[in-house]
């Protein structure tokens, strides 16, 4: 099983997620959405 934290969308929040030990990160932060 993989834990997947989505909704990262501040620099805060993604160090946050990190600090807690969140192997995959989901969110704007990360990356906007865009065409494939």
């Amino acid at each position: 099983m993989y834990v997947v934290l989505e909704g990262i969308e501040t620099k805060e929040e993604f160090q946050i997620a990190k600090e807690m030990g969140v192997p995959y990160l989901q969110g704007y932060y990360i990356l906007k959405p865009h065409r494939l």
